[in-house]
């Protein structure tokens, strides 16, 4: 595996690599055939006898030919990709080692010019949530510094019981690509001076200790 989740790539650039055990042990075998071949034919033109050694020629020619053909066919598992993208497939390095079968499909590239990110709510808090409330993005695969952004819309996620999905959509070019994953921390409800004195008093603080003044209140919440 030569790429990450949320990795960008253009054309030709090398994606993953599958071996095929099978594959490796008859092109070794080949090799050794043609090498051994070449071996007689030198040996057979030493001594003069050219008539063997056309007929040796002949016959390594013929193992090239499908030496060859094996070269490309183990080549072709050498996976690249055939135009520019980024990688959307969760957690590629998980492929490594693992066992694939014919027609399977291993890696896949996005390419857009935006991208939609799916927050699921848990927790009591959830329910909080509404559109317009500020959200920081901090992504899994990288160390990039959080994105800021603002919740576009929340609804029920179909695909999930009755669980909560907040979703808001970023502009392609932004360090968050499709195929991401993370955490978000959303932002339910900004505290100024007298939202903190009203709080103050719904925890039960008596109005006498808020008559002192703005300031000891604030210190008091």
């Amino acid at each position: 595996m030569q790429v990450l989740e949320g990795t960008r790539v253009t054309a030709g650039t090398p994606l993953l690599r599958i071996r095929s055990l099978g594959l490796e042990r008859e092109l070794v075998a080949l090799r050794r055939i043609t090498d051994s071949l070449a071996n007689r034919s030198a040996q057979a033109r030493g001594r003069e006898r050219f008539s063997e050694a056309a007929q040796v020629d002949a016959a390594r020619s013929g193992e090239e030919a499908t030496l060859a053909g094996l070269g490309e066919r183990v080549h072709a598992l050498r996976i690249r990709a055939l135009g520019t993208g980024v990688v959307v497939t969760p957690r590629p390095e998980e492929l490594v080692g693992r066992w694939v079968s014919t027609g399977e499909i291993l890696i896949q590239l996005g390419r857009s010019d935006s991208v939609e990110i799916r927050i699921a709510l848990s927790g009591a808090g959830g329910t909080l949530v509404r559109s317009g409330h500020p959200v920081r993005l901090l992504q899994d695969a990288t160390l990039n510094a959080p994105v800021s952004a603002r919740i576009a819309a929340v609804a029920v996620a179909i695909d999930s019981g009755q669980a909560l999905t907040a979703r808001l959509r970023l502009a392609a070019g932004t360090s968050l690509r499709p195929g991401m994953t993370g955490r978000a921390r959303i932002t339910l409800q900004r505290s100024n001076v007298w939202g903190a004195v009203w709080w103050a008093f719904r925890r039960g603080i008596r109005s006498d200790i808020c008559s002192k003044s703005i300031a000891a209140c604030v210190a008091g919440a």
